[in-house]
């Protein structure tokens, strides 16, 4: 099987809890004030219920490993007290007591194990690293969740053992991947791209992220790392793009009246994120808004904001920082100035008969993000549900102007990028062109 192939046809793939009716319930309780391992296990036999898939979990979670005499190769992606690895399955299930006469996994898998110098010297659990991993496993077992296209499908569960006295005991997941790997790496690697590639994108993205909403989650970490780039043979959509990593996330029905806000990642995060505010629980879904609106615009200028973000970041324009430049409306005022000199979106310089369906594409393009990246976040406007359908409004107009196929290969050479860089960090300048077209 493709190593890019979809881990959902494999019996393999994960059993999973029922969805609630209401959004904020769907996500199953956590039942618990204090997690141990124990605590944990009996949370995962829980949902693996009684279906064909438990078998072969149950496989799964007699799988140790540990860092002394297992190397993860290929490693993907590091955080704060994890790494995640792509590897062979075989490496996996060859540690197993037992052979299975059929594959229980798809020939490439990724695996998320804890640092070992998170747990040195420790005893037992740190109870905010299982706790973690307990909202991550509520999330990813939620049906609605683990059948979506665009969100990451959980295989199941092995254990790690990361001392020599082998006496701290660790769930390791084992998730779906691909090859062509994270849009971080892909997008960069990939500029030529058509309209309707990045739209499949963008579309893929929001939709995946409006379904956690609905279940009452907030992801609270969008960012190029956190979306799996996946190919699927499909003439239409060739690529699909997954929502990864949920190390961060909130559950809203957890969630205090008064939240606390994990700070994310620079430059994606929102403003309220840089600060370390406490929002209202009712505000925690426009964290997401803000992130997925850099991420989009991102997308729609093959990855030139990421370049203008981090020259800002690194202090490349004399006194204004990046919380400056966000919380200025400067990066929601120029939207519109970005998608114009870098998105496909706004179509050729010169003269075409589509000039017309394109500035459409494109009005509708910049009032989304206009609304999105709003610095305030008492007047970001949107939900998620809603750039769904803007975005599908917008690539229905593509597909029926015949415009899903263009791209421009020179695009991220523009010539008149050092003074669209000058442009955007004058938000003065540029006040009313957003919101005059």
């Amino acid at each position: 099987m493709s190593a890019a192939s979809s881990s959902s046809d494999h019996s393999g793939s994960f059993s999973s809890t029922k969805t609630g009716q209401d959004g904020p319930r769907a996500i199953g309780d956590a039942n618990t004030e204090r997690y141990d391992i124990l605590t944990f296990f009996a949370q995962f036999v829980s949902i693996l219920g009684h279906s064909p898939a438990a078998v072969d979990q149950v496989y799964l979670l007699m799988i140790f490993l540990d860092e002394l005499t297992y190397q993860l190769p290929r490693e993907r992606g590091s955080g704060r007290t994890s790494r995640v690895a792509v590897v062979k399955s075989e490496a996996i299930l060859e540690r197993g007591i037992y052979r299975h006469d059929k594959p229980i996994l798809p020939e490439l898998i990724a695996v998320k194990m804890t640092k070992a110098s998170t747990i040195e010297g420790a005893t037992s659990v740190d109870q905010t690293l299982l706790r973690s991993m307990a909202t991550e496993l509520r999330i990813l077992s939620n049906d609605t969740i683990r059948s979506h296209d665009n969100i990451i499908t959980l295989l199941g569960i092995c254990w790690q053992q990361s001392n020599e006295n082998q006496d701290v005991l660790l769930p390791v997941f084992v998730y779906e991947t691909s090859e062509l790997g994270d849009l971080k790496t892909w997008l960069p690697e990939n500029k030529d791209i058509a309209l309707g590639v990045q739209l499949d994108l963008c579309l893929g993205i929001a939709r995946g992220l409006a379904c956690l909403h609905e279940a009452g989650v907030v992801h609270c970490d969008i960012k190029p790392d956190n979306i799996l780039v996946v190919w699927q043979d499909d003439p239409k959509s060739s690529i699909v793009a997954k929502i990864i990593d949920f190390n961060i996330a909130v559950l809203f029905q957890d969630a205090p009246d008064r939240v606390p806000l994990p700070a994310g990642t620079s430059p994606w995060n929102s403003p309220e994120q840089m600060t370390s505010t406490f929002i209202y629980k009712g505000d925690l879904p426009k964290v997401d808004v803000y992130s997925l609106g850099v991420l989009l615009l991102n997308i729609l200028t093959v990855d030139c904001l990421n370049t203008i973000l981090n020259f800002i970041a690194t202090g490349g324009i004399e006194g204004q920082t990046l919380l400056d430049f966000k919380l200025s409306g400067a990066l929601a005022l120029n939207s519109g100035s970005l998608l114009g000199e870098f998105g496909l979106v706004s179509g050729p310089e010169v003269y075409t008969t589509h000039v017309g369906d394109f500035r459409r594409c494109w009005a509708k393009s910049s009032l989304l993000l206009f609304g999105a990246l709003d610095g305030d976040l008492r007047h970001r406007t949107g939900s998620v549900a809603q750039i769904v359908d803007e975005l599908a409004r917008i690539n229905k107009d593509a597909e029926e102007y015949g415009l899903r196929d263009y791209t421009n290969r020179d695009l991220h050479i523009v010539a008149r990028a050092a003074e669209t860089l000058q442009m955007v960090t004058n938000p003065g300048e540029q006040r009313c062109q957003v919101s005059n077209s």
